[in-house]
């Protein structure tokens, strides 16, 4: 018997269903951080005598509307009874009607704006459509909105706005775009990857339609403020030989450089915009002079080092003042050797590479700088020598040899081979890991019971020191159906699995909350116990985490038969027993809530995040104080869902979720800082596209990294991308994309991301599902690692190495890390009959 027959598919419709509650069907923003604003006037409309006339406004945080008419050309307007939408359709027009001016008033949470007035115009008969304004091409800068118009006559009027599909000159195949419908389109976000789209509209009625000329859409990337990636250096010249400064930049748009020379007292221009400034005849007066150059665009500006010129009345021969010196590092790090040489004029450098001892060398192509970098050597790379040969007009020298150690990593780390950890008959799906700081594991997951009839949660345990599985076995033998289970260990491997089950196989008695705890000193699992008994409506999606002295706290979603709400409950590791009653941390009045998430530090304190809707849709958030207990709910975001938490060692947290700006789902992350408070949200990912499923994950030093799946709009593909959050300067610029290669059909989609950091180290690994280049219907799981330093993974398809084995569909990946960066990943996996829980494991 597979899952999907089971009552688990009723628990999982149940909490989409709460879900798209709470998120509004993923639209809407938070009207109250935002000003409304009409971003599409209504326009004329010309119709015949006896049919309805429709005006269409499009505005942004918007919380109601209310159309006038007036019938004196503007000098007073009353109220349109009932026209309080942002599209108003007349009764049936008359002649007397024509000339009549219509408006509406937009309002808002903090403001409201009133639209141009437009005109009514009736006919005896109906008038072709023709474009009195043709739309113009726009140009703007990669994620701002670029818009289009037209301006057309002729009765009851409809436009549809299509894309060009073809990349030739003359555009051949056009597209409509779904729901572009007014006499004005916007895009929505924007990125580079649509510059050159070509647009048009078609503008029809009853009488025949009429096509616009075509216009183009032209993308700049983001500005990007000017870097210096190449310093100038000092020049030493033998007069009147030419001399050359150069300088290595980057910035959007092209940064512009100017060379300065310094007079004594002040620094003037040398006139030159080039990235290469020479003068092209030295004195012995130019001895000793200084230069810089600013490199300067529309994004800012900065200065380079000042360098010196030195002219000399006769050559000197190269010499060398540094000598390159032996490194020693371990394999995958980087190696620099260095030198710094005298000469005039100023020698010419080449690196040098032997693999023989010294035997024979051969050029580095490219390398001709004072320092040689190395990136992520090789093994065999031991023991290569490198040298730096300096030339100028009276001479070549070449400096001493250094050698390259590469020792082998200790421990170097890999995936082994993918294995069961059960072998149960019936189908095995919801898996989950946690893992202690020694690397000893406990994995539950949902399995179909011998009869075919029933669901139980499952468990199996892994032992570091023999590196085996144990025998899985159920932790609750119910007849009813459980679901949702999730597990959490203690820093000596003790864990507590919690899951959601009714008590029998009828509706009558609905999901409760239930508990049972492995001992690590014992090997064994305990009785399942309930923790939560309310029977008015259902509890689903429990939550759990342990705090450093083995105490946990448990937190789910409450139904009291009318509105949902957030409950806990505690265990206490010295009585070793759960609480008698679940506190509400969420009052029911507040709204319908789903999808809770919790955090506790080393002290003992908890953060728990969750979405609500009480008419607009929250981020929400309560605070457990160690001793004092819970505090009052408050927001921390706006109208989104799927909110993820975070805490590192001192307690700071960061909140991750998926947010609609009305065209998009967006990911946004908001910041706890301990002693002082959840800080203002803000968007850390604004590529296009809908964005979700954020994960999120901390190392010791307060560093994190969040990592989404999210198409890039237009239909295409979902893709895996990630951002970082740097202790003491916030998030990175743009996200970084960390996987690309989707094989398949073309719904083939990266899904289901999830994502572990090295605490010390700050090493991180990302799991995902991906298709497997033969259908979209074999998806395999994936993963990507992330050095500091270096970044996500840079081998063959951005560093991803499958883990499971080819060819047999997989899904719901989870990973847990121990304290010397092993990692495990479950995950179900089918045969073809069955569904199973597979590992593997990265050490």
């Amino acid at each position: 018997m597979k899952l999907n027959n089971t009552k688990i598919i009723y628990s999982a419709l149940l909490l989409v269903s709460i879900f798209l509650t709470a998120c509004g069907g993923g639209g809407g923003s938070t009207a109250a951080q935002l000003a409304t604003a009409i971003t599409a006037q209504p326009t004329d409309q010309s119709v015949v005598s006896g049919t309805a006339a429709t005006f269409d406004v499009v505005a942004s945080n918007a919380t109601g509307y209310q159309w006038q008419r007036s019938s004196d050309g503007g000098t007073t307007y009353t109220v349109v009874s009932g026209a309080t939408t942002d599209s108003y359709a007349t009764a049936a027009t008359t002649l007397a009607d024509s000339g009549t001016l219509y408006r509406v008033v937009v309002s808002g949470t903090s403001n409201s704006v009133t639209s141009s007035a437009v005109t009514l115009a009736v006919t005896t008969v109906a008038g072709g459509p023709a474009i009195t304004v043709q739309p113009t091409s726009a140009h703007v800068t990669a994620l701002a909105a670029a818009s289009f118009s037209v301006t057309a006559t002729g009765t009851s009027l409809s436009y549809q706005w299509q894309r060009c599909m073809d990349a030739i000159a003359t555009c051949v195949t056009w597209s409509n775009i779904a729901n572009a419908t007014l006499s004005t389109y916007s895009t929505g976000n924007t990125d580079t990857a649509m510059s050159g789209q070509r647009y048009r509209v078609v503008v029809s009625n009853t009488v025949g339609s009429v096509e616009s000329a075509a216009v183009t859409l032209t993308v700049d990337p983001t500005p990007v403020a000017p870097v210096i990636t190449g310093q100038p250096v000092d020049v030493t010249v033998v007069a009147p030989a030419a001399a050359s400064f150069s300088v290595a930049f980057t910035g959007v748009p092209t940064p512009m450089p100017r060379w300065q020379y310094y007079d004594g007292s002040n620094w003037v221009n040398a006139g030159v915009a080039v990235a290469t400034f020479t003068i092209n005849t030295t004195t012995a007066s130019d001895n000793g002079r200084q230069y810089r150059v600013i490199i300067e665009s529309a994004a800012g500006r900065v200065t380079s080092n000042v360098v010196t010129l030195s002219v000399n009345a006769a050559a000197i021969a190269p010499a060398f003042t540094t000598q390159p010196a032996n490194v020693t590092i371990t394999e995958g790090q980087n190696a620099q050797f260095t030198v710094a040489v005298s000469g005039a004029p100023t020698p010419a450098l080449q690196w040098q590479l032997s693999t023989d001892s010294g035997g024979n060398w051969s050029n580095i192509n490219g390398e001709t700088g004072t320092i040689l970098n190395l990136s992520s050597a090789a093994l065999a790379n031991n023991g290569r020598q490198f040298r730096a040969v300096a030339t100028n007009s009276s001479g070549t020298v070449n400096s001493s040899a250094a050698t390259l150690t590469v020792n082998a990593a200790l421990g170097s780390k890999a995936f082994g081979t993918a294995a069961l950890i059960e072998t149960g008959a019936g189908a095995a799906a919801q898996p989950q890991i946690a893992v202690d700081p020694s690397g000893n594991a406990v994995a539950v997951w949902v399995q179909v019971d011998s009869t075919g009839t029933y669901l139980n949660i499952w468990a199996n345990h892994y032992t570091v020191a023999t590196h085996t599985w144990g025998t899985a076995a159920p932790l609750e033998t119910g007849v009813g159906f459980s679901s949702n289970p999730q597990i959490a260990i203690d820093a000596n491997g003790n864990a507590l699995a919690v899951w959601q089950q009714d008590g029998d196989a009828t509706a009558a008695v609905r999901d409760d909350i239930w508990a049972n705890r492995y001992s690590a000193s014992s090997g064994t699992w305990g009785t399942a116990v309930l923790i939560e008994t309310d029977n008015a409506g259902p509890a689903v999606s429990p939550q759990i985490a342990f705090d450093l002295t083995g105490n946990a706290m448990a937190v789910w979603l409450q139904s009291n038969g009318t509105s949902s709400q957030i409950r806990s409950n505690s265990y206490s590791a010295g009585s070793g027993t759960w609480g008698t009653t679940a506190t509400i941390i969420e009052p029911v009045s507040l709204g319908a809530s789903s999808t809770p998430q919790i955090a506790i530090d080393a002290n003992g304190n908890a953060l728990v995040v969750w979405s609500r809707y009480d008419g607009t849709g929250t981020i929400m958030s309560n605070r457990y104080a160690a001793g004092s207990g819970w505090g009052a709910a408050s927001v921390i975001g706006g109208a989104g869902g799927l909110p993820q938490i975070a805490i590192d060692a001192n307690g700071n947290a960061l909140a991750v979720w998926s947010q609609s700006d009305g065209s998009n789902r967006n990911i946004w992350a908001n910041r706890y800082s301990a002693g002082s408070g959840w800080g203002t949200a803000a968007l850390i990912e604004w590529t296009g596209g809908d964005a979700d499923n954020p994960q999120i994950a901390f190392d010791v030093s307060g560093n994190a990294l969040a990592v989404w799946q999210q198409n890039s709009g237009f239909g295409t593909n979902e893709r895996i991308w990630s951002n970082r959050y740097t202790a003491g300067s916030g998030w990175g610029g743009f996200p970084a994309l960390i996987q690309t290669d989707i094989s398949g059909g073309s719904t083939a989609n990266a899904v289901e991301p999830q994502i572990v950091i090295d605490a010390a180290s700050g090493n991180a690994l990302a799991v995902w599902v991906q298709p497997d280049g033969a259908s979209d219907n074999t998806p395999d799981i994936w993963i990507n690692r992330y050095t500091p330093g270096s970044g996500w993974g840079t081998t063959a398809n951005l560093g991803q190495v499958r883990i499971n084995t080819a060819g047999a569909p997989a899904g719901q990946p989870q990973i847990a890390i121990d304290a010397n960066g092993n990692a495990v990943v479950v995950w179900y996996q089918s045969d073809g009959t069955n569904d199973s829980i597979w590992y593997n494991r990265y050490q």
